[in-house]
């Protein structure tokens, strides 16, 4: 595998840009409200810090991310992590290089399938359609 060109700059503006979809998105943003304010530049700089060590291997994140989202139970439900994969797929493709882009893709799809068995017991399968991303019915 070749190395990223994507910089610790470029996923800066992916998280900021990405979030502020995710909070104007009548699905996802009553999730994550409760967050804003005071926290929220602390959040975002967590999941930039996320998404360097998982693209960038900087290992600069630490954290319990299965607690974190179990603990945001019920309100998150199964439905959440397909909407979440679609903002994360339209916001990759459009401001990351292609090959770093289908990387944290790949890495989005399995965290959420990881993230849907802690929180609700269940492996799910996630499709593709366009430009939605949609759980499959068993």
């Amino acid at each position: 595998m070749n190395p990223p060109t994507t910089t610790r700059a470029d996923i800066e503006r992916l998280i900021d840009a990405f979030y502020v979809d995710v909070m104007a998105d009548s699905q996802l943003g009553p999730i994550f409200a409760p967050f804003a304010g005071e926290h929220w530049p602390q959040h975002l700089s967590r999941m930039t810090e996320f998404w360097c060590t998982t693209l960038l291997r900087t290992k600069s994140f630490r954290g319990n991310v299965l607690k974190k989202h179990v603990d945001l139970t019920p309100r998150l439900q199964p439905a959440h992590f397909a909407r979440w994969l679609t903002l994360w797929f339209k916001h990759t493709a459009e401001q990351i290089a292609a090959a770093d882009a289908a990387e944290l893709q790949s890495t989005a799809a399995g965290i959420a399938r990881n993230l849907h068995l802690g929180c609700f017991g269940s492996v799910p399968r996630f499709v593709r359609e366009g430009a939605e991303v949609r759980l499959a019915r068993p």
